[in-house]
């Protein structure tokens, strides 16, 4: 099966040549990491080592309080950190420091095979859905147990997997647990092959890794850097993607004289020349957190005709606490929405488009809380922006609900964790015997 698979990679690969070039000419965030993404990651000596794996920045910070727990039953374990994604590397090593963070291998089975070798995990970790065959096939022919934690699974992604049968067969029955967010995952995950005898409904760990106050000293550090009063209304354009960038600073343009500041976090660092480009036909003017950070910035950039662009990494979920209103992109078009977890956590009033499929549980959540605002175009979300800017009330009651929400959801870290341990108890056991036997022997 490998070799079959590692035939269709190559075909894939050979038919996409000339379009990866290009990107990797042309994108920074494409070409980053090629050299371990082929197999030329550190090699590590051997000894108690678990491989946790994440696909980009959110399966980064939402390790935050797994790791933690892991390094506290095990003090001698070396967890190691892998990534998809620039900006998944660049906030692994930021949260992270000192550990080995590395990007996670093309899916060819000499390279899994050469990756293996050279970190030599004790067991590896994988973070909500990042099954791929060939790792997983020599994974478990190297007797490497693999687990997944915080599982998650949308229908559209299930009738993918089944269209694979027999591969998809053996990929869910590979790993040794599946901790999943809760029941309908948990069906979709065993309906693909996972025995129910190494499924687990443990919530979601999302909840457990946002902050739900943020130090007042950090606050008025922001507010002072972007020079934001205490009387602004800050409106908080989060994780936005092309098409809703568009319709804030619209929004913001109609606005212009009435006291609003528009914060802008795209979702993709990389596109910052581009909103740039967009507030300034929109007779606006940018102003680059990177340009406030060097001290680069326009004296007068207070202005309300100014919109603050966030090109930096990080700093999304602590910004939020300086907003009045909070949009959570990915939503408005049809991408699945972003996390807004974040901000509903910290108590700020939440809006989001009609696309949230990616967070539907959390939508649920807040929505039944009467804790998010839900529209379903610009013309819907300009009528609830000024509702909200108008009405502090509402905007209070929005904001406690939904931070009394997020509390009431704490605690799947540890369920999560506790699926699993019984796993990596076995694999510390057994690096712990093959040593005894290897000195015995000796």
């Amino acid at each position: 099966m490998t070799l079959l698979l590692d035939c269709v990679y190559l075909l894939i690969f050979l038919l996409g040549l000339p379009y990866a070039v290009y990107k990797t000419l042309t994108s920074e965030r494409f070409r980053a990491g090629w050299g371990e993404r082929f197999g030329g990651v550190p090699a590590l000596e051997p000894g108690f080592r678990i491989w946790v794996h994440c696909a980009s920045v959110g399966e980064v910070m939402l390790v935050r309080t797994l790791v933690p727990l892991i390094e506290k039953t095990y003090p001698e374990a070396d967890v190691v950190l892998s990534t998809n994604t620039n900006t998944g590397m660049e906030t692994a090593r930021k949260q992270f420091p000192g550990r080995t963070v590395f990007y996670y291998p093309l899916d060819f089975s000499p390279i899994v095979r050469k990756v293996l070798g050279r970190i030599k995990p004790s067991a590896v970790i994988l973070v909500e859905l990042e099954l791929w065959p060939n790792f997983l096939a020599c994974g478990k022919r190297s007797d490497i147990p693999i687990v997944v934690v915080n599982g998650r699974m949308t229908e559209t992604s299930a009738r993918g997997y089944r269209r694979l049968g027999p591969v998809a067969r053996r990929m869910f029955t590979a790993p040794d647990h599946v901790a999943v967010q809760d029941e309908e995952y948990a069906e979709r995950f065993e309906r693909l092959g996972v025995p129910p005898d190494r499924l687990t409904v443990a919530g979601t760990m999302k909840y457990d890794t946002v902050a739900t106050e943020v130090a007042p000293g950090v606050v008025e550090g922001y507010r002072d850097a972007l020079k934001l009063s205490a009387d602004d209304v800050v409106l908080l354009g989060g994780c936005t993607h092309p098409g809703e960038d568009e319709a804030l600073v619209a929004y913001a343009k109609r606005n212009a004289g009435s006291g609003l500041r528009l914060v802008l976090v795209p979702r993709h660092r990389e596109r910052a020349d581009e909103v740039e480009r967009l507030i300034r036909e929109a007779g606006l003017a940018p102003v680059r957190k990177t340009a406030i950070d060097r001290g680069d910035a326009p004296a007068d950039f207070d202005r309300e005709r100014h919109v603050i662009l966030v090109d930096t990494t990080g700093e999304l979920a602590t910004l939020y606490a300086v907003a009045t209103v909070v949009f959570v992109g990915g939503s408005l078009i049809e991408h699945g929405g972003q996390n807004m977890i974040e901000p509903a956590a910290l108590g700020k009033p939440v809006v989001v488009g009609p696309h949230t499929w990616n967070f539907r549980r959390t939508v649920d959540l807040l929505a039944a809380g009467q804790a998010i605002v839900e529209v379903k175009d610009a013309d819907e979300l300009y009528t609830v922006l000024d509702r909200l800017i108008e009405s502090p009330e509402r905007r209070d009651e929005l904001g406690r609900e939904a931070r009394k929400l997020v509390l009431g959801a704490k605690g799947a870290t540890e369920r999560n964790y506790h699926a699993i341990r019984p796993i990596l108890d076995h694999a510390r056991d057994r690096v712990y015997s093959d040593t005894l036997d290897k000195e015995t022997d000796g």
